[in-house]
């Protein structure tokens, strides 16, 4: 079972006032992850979380995602996408049930059902379910479950998946998106990152039994605990410090049968234009971008 792992789109995000979208960066990101989703045909494309930048998007940030989605519909490719805490889980699952019959599945909200979607695909060693659990807290968890007691974030979530009827004799996917942390420690959150969306540290061990855990909220790609525990990080910069971390692409993921070593690999899309910091005072960097091949580029 191969699938790619992204998260983080954020669709409609500006940068200093620069529309990602007016100037082409997040449509041409889609165009060559289209193209490379064509050319490896994955089973499935899952998303974890933030899709757009604000819980009630342009129409521009909703016709590149609908572009997108029907492109991915096209090539066959089912799609598993989750609410991120930038998006609004009510408008995201917008006609949910029909457009699950076109592969298009997406997370629901807890208040209409404490059982988190989920699809099961098969191959060759049987059935991969993957679970798509919106963003969560505490309070949403304690609400959606009737159990007052449910406080600290860790062991809410843990419960909220003792909900579920999972199989672990079989192989299990989990998309999500939250703040989880290995021995306490915070990730490397980036610039565009203000705050880790109000919510508590998760630690990795709430997922132990997912044979992969794809994760969104923080825009760095690196394994939390374990390999198979993971941040895809977001497709662009999005903020000038973003540039430290490690070139950027959506994860490929492939399972074997059970129990097997996961093989994981990013994929790097090159942006549009991408994004420097440099230092100097105004006149020196203007007279070097003058001279420079590679105008144009995003600059602090």
């Amino acid at each position: 079972m191969r699938f790619l792992h992204l998260a983080d789109l954020h669709f409609g995000k500006s940068i200093y006032g620069a529309s990602l979208l007016e100037n082409g960066d997040q449509g041409a990101w889609v165009d060559r992850f289209l193209a490379l989703a064509e050319e490896l045909c994955p089973d499935a494309v899952v998303i974890a979380g933030d899709v757009y930048d604000r819980g009630a998007p342009s129409g521009d940030a909703v016709q590149l995602l609908s572009r997108m989605l029907t492109r991915l519909s096209e090539l066959t490719i089912p799609v598993m996408l989750c609410a991120g805490n930038h998006d609004s889980v009510q408008r995201l699952s917008f006609a949910r049930p029909l457009l699950s019959r076109e592969g298009l599945h997406i997370s629901g909200s807890l208040f209409d059902d404490p059982q988190l979607a989920h699809v099961t695909l098969e191959d060759e060693y049987g059935p991969v379910t993957f679970w798509l659990m919106p963003y969560v807290f505490p309070a949403l968890i304690s609400k959606a479950l009737g159990d007052e007691s449910l406080r600290e974030s860790g062991e809410a979530v843990r419960a909220l998946l003792a909900r579920q009827p999972i199989d672990w004799a079989q192989r299990n996917v989990l998309i999500a998106h939250q703040n989880v942390t290995a021995g306490g420690a915070e990730g490397l959150h980036g610039g565009s990152e203000s705050m880790v969306g109000g919510v508590g540290q998760i630690d990795y061990r709430v997922f132990d039994g997912f044979d992969y855990v794809a994760l969104g909220h923080i825009h760095a790609a690196y394994p939390v605990g374990r390999e198979a525990v993971r941040y895809a990080g977001s497709p662009l910069c999005y903020h000038f410090n973003e540039t430290r971390q490690a070139a950027k692409g959506p994860v490929l993921v492939e399972l074997g049968e059970k129990a097997a070593p996961v093989k994981i690999e990013t994929l790097i899309i090159p942006p549009l234009h991408p994004m420097r910091e440099i230092h100097g005072s105004y006149n020196e960097i203007r007279e070097a971008e003058l001279a420079s091949p590679r105008r144009g580029e995003y600059l602090r």
